[in-house]
């Protein structure tokens, strides 16, 4: 899949986060380059999470393993243009807040959104008892 490489790299540079503190003088040059270097891979994890999100409802979709019964792949495109908006939003949020020009208080978050939905799909969708098994086979053969 096309995403995969940009998603391998978004993910390995998370670690980027905790590399460029974020503390700084609000206001200040050094404070602001500061949370800009802390947050651009911040930003590039979130789009790397949205990348998988759609991978994996494209996946769900097409097993036709809709944890609900209620729940269409319809539903589920809903859902996930709802986390796009939600993602684009924040990033939103997020460049005018460091343009100095804040369109709402950016420390509220959408913790229900991105957080409580996916925990609550995860937990009943692993309730099925349809356990998957990582199976490693060596087939090197010697001559």
């Amino acid at each position: 899949m096309f995403f995969t490489p940009l998603q391998f790299v978004f993910f390995l540079y998370i670690y980027m986060v905790f590399v460029n503190s974020p503390e700084g003088d609000f206001n200040t040059p050094e404070g602001d380059n500061n949370f800009i270097l802390h947050y651009i891979p911040y930003a590039f994890w979130q789009v790397a999470a949205l990348l998988m999100a759609i991978q994996q409802c494209w996946f769900i979709v097409l097993r036709d393993s809709i944890p609900f019964e209620w729940a269409t792949p319809a539903l589920l495109w809903k859902y996930l243009l709802s986390i796009i908006f939600l993602v684009f939003a924040y990033h939103i949020l997020v460049i005018s807040f460091i343009l100095k020009v804040p369109i709402v208080n950016p420390e509220e978050g959408f913790v229900y959104a991105v957080i409580i939905i996916p925990a609550f799909f995860t937990y009943y969708k692993s309730q099925d008892s349809n356990d998957t098994r990582i199976v490693f086979i060596d087939e090197y053969v010697a001559d």
